[in-house]
């Protein structure tokens, strides 16, 4: 018996000594990750532009991508999350007295917001530049100019008071910084795309929702998000996705309007600011079928590619009857051969585990 009460005694003591020994060494994990410096190559140069469109769509810009969630509608900093064990406070980026950004010049401004890395070289803790990086330098510029044109309010540096377990994790790479996720070497975005009711659109203003949904939409757990966040849907099409639950633009863009069901990530107040966007998104996400002549289904075929990035499309049919695919892949061959001087996509077709034909 007193054998038994020895080695559960040990047991329990070796464990607790474990536990003491990883927390030690995530704290200094998670202290050395905070200090280290992220090698960025050089920024290609940005020009700053201050003129009133620029202000104007800065000001869109500050109040649709979340810029107001941790920095106030003033700029001087905001507590966002404050539970008792875990604060952060957004710091003051105005012109007023405290503001971190009084010595800024526009490769800083580009290093934190494209980047996620402060003009010291260290990586920025809570600063979501994976959604910016897809930024245009015309956004960029007018982010800028729109927040360089603030009244001065006075704030001061940020807060991250964070407990032992979230450094822990931290410290273990659990809880990365946006700077992990960016690839730094891709060459900043130069294609402006104008506002409207176009797939092309949507897509840069969906670049926004990868932070959450991740890079390819596919959803899961939200890197560096609280533990009793659920998990973000997948927004592209397959198994799981939250799509089919929205019948129609109209639900979807109910959803966007409202915050629901992502309330608590995306206030409705927000979601509302960012209106005017609602018809690309849907047209990014819902709208997918492509349907017509041999001549338009080239041209949409082709706009599938760009939107993509890619010179090699693949068509699987999912037609059961073996007849009705034959006669699928038909038609998309000759859709493909309708223009195939003109452009350099190649559109060959696959097997019949993909996600359906383009034209029946």
């Amino acid at each position: 018996m007193k054998n038994g009460m020895r080695i559960a005694l040990w047991v329990v003591l070796s464990a607790v000594a474990l536990l003491a020994a990883l927390a030690a060494a995530g704290l200094m994990l998670s202290a050395h990750r905070r200090d280290r410096v992220v090698a960025l190559p050089p920024l290609a140069k940005v020009t700053l532009v201050a003129d009133d469109k620029a202000i104007g769509r800065g000001a869109y810009l500050y109040a649709t991508r979340g810029c107001v969630d941790c920095h106030g509608v003033d700029g001087a900093g905001r507590t966002f999350v404050d539970d008792g064990s875990l604060k952060i406070k957004g710091p003051n980026i105005s012109p007023g007295p405290g503001s971190v950004v009084t010595a800024y010049q526009t490769a800083d401004w580009d290093r934190t917001l494209r980047h996620g890395v402060k003009p010291d070289g260290r990586a920025l803790l809570v600063m979501p530049s994976e959604d910016y990086n897809r930024l245009t330098d015309t956004d960029l510029v007018a982010l800028m100019t729109y927040v360089k044109a603030l009244p001065p309010a006075a704030g001061g540096a940020a807060v991250i008071d964070l407990p032992l377990p979230v450094r822990v994790l931290h410290g273990f790479g659990q809880i990365p910084e946006a700077a992990t996720k960016i690839d730094h070497a891709r060459p900043n975005n130069t294609h402006e795309v104008p506002p409207g009711e176009s797939i092309e659109y949507g897509r840069y203003v969906g670049e926004m929702c990868k932070g959450c949904h991740g890079d390819k939409l596919l959803g899961g757990k939200i890197a560096g998000g609280s533990p009793d966040w659920p998990p973000a849907p997948r927004l592209t099409r397959g198994d799981g996705s939250v799509l089919p639950k929205y019948p129609d633009a109209e639900a979807l863009v109910a959803m966007m309007r409202s915050g629901h069901p992502l309330r608590g990530i995306v206030p409705p107040d927000e979601a509302t600011a960012w209106e005017a966007e609602h018809p690309a998104l849907v047209a990014r996400f819902a709208r997918h079928d492509i349907v017509g002549d041999p001549t338009h289904v080239r041209e949409q075929l082709e706009a599938v590619a760009g939107r993509y990035e890619t010179d090699d499309l693949t068509i699987a049919g999912n037609l059961y009857d073996f007849e009705d695919r034959l006669r699928s892949f038909e038609l998309t061959a000759r859709a493909a051969a309708n223009g195939a001087t003109q452009s350099s996509a190649t559109i060959s077709p696959g097997g019949d585990d993909g996600m359906g034909s383009p034209a029946r």
